[in-house]
Parts: C-alpha cells; sequence; structure tokens
C-alpha cells in the first residue's frame, strides 16, 4: 500500500487497465490518421523485370551448351509516381473523420485520468477517515479501561453499583468491537490494489 496520496495517484496512472487501454486506443487512432494522410501524399512505385529467352530452332549440336547459344536476355525497369489533384474532398474527408476519432480518444483518456485520480483520492480519504477513526476508538477503549478501574474501586467501596459497573464493561465492549471493525476495514482497504 503506498504511504501517501501522490504514490497512490501514481500507482494508478501507472497500472490502471482502462488508462492502458485508453492510451493504446490513442496510439491506434494515430496510426490511422497516419494511413488516411498517406494517400494524399505522391505514390512511388518501381518494378523491374528479367526475361531470358534461347533460339531453339537455330541450334544445331556442336560442343557450345545449349543455353549459351542464341541467347537474348533483357532487362526492364519502370518508375511510376502518382499524385492525387483532386477526389472530391473525399481523402481529405476520410483524414478529419480520423482526426476526429483521435480527438475524442484524447478526451476519453482525459476522463479516465480524472475519474481514476477522484476515485483513488476519494479511497485514500476514506482510509485516512478510518485511520483517524482506529485511533479515536483506541483512545475510548483505554479510557473506558480506566474508568473501569477507577469504578471497580469504587464498587469495592460501595459507592458504585453493580449496574454502572456492567454499563461501564458493556460501552468498553463495544468500543473494542469498534476497533476490530475498523482494523478490518483499514487491512481491507490497504489491501485492495490500487487500480
Amino acid at each position: 500500500m503506498p504511504i501517501t496520496l501522490e504514490k497512490a495517484l501514481n500507482v494508478a496512472r501507472t497500472n490502471n487497465p482502462t488508462i492502458r487501454s485508453a492510451e493504446h486506443t490513442i496510439d491506434e487512432y494515430e496510426n490511422a490518421v497516419r494511413v488516411a494522410e498517406g494517400v494524399l501524399f505522391p505514390q512511388v512505385s518501381l518494378v523491374q523485370g528479367f526475361t531470358r529467352e534461347h533460339d531453339s530452332l537455330n541450334y544445331r549440336g556442336g560442343t557450345a551448351p545449349f543455353d549459351q547459344i542464341n541467347r537474348e536476355d533483357t532487362w526492364s525497369a519502370t518508375l511510376s509516381m502518382t499524385m492525387p489533384l483532386y477526389a472530391g474532398g473525399e481523402n481529405h474527408s476520410a483524414v478529419r473523420a480520423k482526426k476526429q476519432k483521435l480527438s475524442e480518444s484524447r478526451l476519453t483518456l482525459a476522463n479516465v485520468h480524472l475519474t481514476v485520480e477522484q476515485s483513488v483520492t476519494a479511497a485514500w480519504e476514506h482510509l485516512v477517515a478510518q485511520r483517524e477513526g482506529l485511533s479515536f476508538a483506541q483512545q475510548s477503549v483505554r479510557a473506558l479501561d480506566d474508568a473501569l478501574e477507577a469504578l471497580e474501586f469504587q464498587h469495592a467501596r460501595g459507592d458504585a453499583t453493580s449496574s454502572n459497573l456492567i454499563d461501564i464493561i458493556d460501552s468498553r465492549d463495544t468500543a473494542r468491537i469498534s476497533v476490530e471493525a475498523t482494523q478490518r476495514a483499514i487491512l481491507i482497504a490497504g489491501s485492495i490494489r490500487v487500480s
């Protein structure tokens, strides 16, 4: 369990699966924008070819191997570049749509950050309140123990009734139960991972 609220917030920002998911969605839309913008740039392509032809009709045999007689090799390469001049706004519209989705995903991430921070802050404040409540309950138990000791002394002298003694014992037991319940709540709050 983190010691301070700031450390708890840092752990939540780092490990929260909803934040990670929103960050991956942003990455996805950033790549989609790049792909959509790629249509607006010139496209260059290079095609190469190689052809080898043999004239088998004129081959009469002899010492030269077949593949070296009347052979014709042809190399070809074609370089082309295309540039979109006008597409009726379709390409720009697609880019705008992808950028809109990217903006929405960034807003979603900001909302997720805010929600996680509010949840962690609320849980932290609850934990702090539980700890303060534990301290108060422990002080109450100590005070009731002292009061019980004094009341037992008075009861032994005859200055207090058994009913007073039972009331203070009941109050002390209730305070002890409160301490145990608060300790359990703090243990549970401390064991929950910040996510």
